[in-house]
């Protein structure tokens, strides 16, 4: 009996997955020298590089007319802290979907500023 209950609160534990609250956000995207930001609202994070971040930076780039700019995007993410010895932004989002992607009003167009 005992061995049952651990068996099924392994697979109940294995099971549960972490990354399974998804939330739908709003906000400027931008890769540049592989990094990749997505800025939403006053918050910013990094953006995990996988092949759907690499599908949204090819969808993105249709709408860049230079390197530095940002493209309003509609995304599907999953949110999670950084490993703690790893570099970068303190919380990372991984995408789940693309929803939109869209050029920035122009009076709202961010800009990466690059400083010598």
């Amino acid at each position: 009996m005992k061995s049952i209950l651990v068996t099924l609160l392994t697979i109940l534990f294995l099971s549960c997955d972490s990354e399974t609250q998804s939330v739908q956000v709003s906000g400027e995207f931008i890769y540049y020298a592989d990094a990749a930001v997505l800025q939403v609202d006053e918050s910013v994070y990094g953006v995990v590089l996988d092949e759907k971040a690499n599908e949204l930076i090819r969808q993105a780039s249709g709408y860049k007319t230079n390197p530095e700019d940002f493209v309003q995007v509609i995304l599907e993410v999953v949110k999670r802290p950084k490993p703690p010895k790893e570099e970068g932004w303190d919380t990372l989002v991984r995408i789940k979907n693309i929803l939109a992607v869209s050029y920035p009003k122009e009076n709202d167009r961010l800009r990466l500023q690059l400083t010598k």
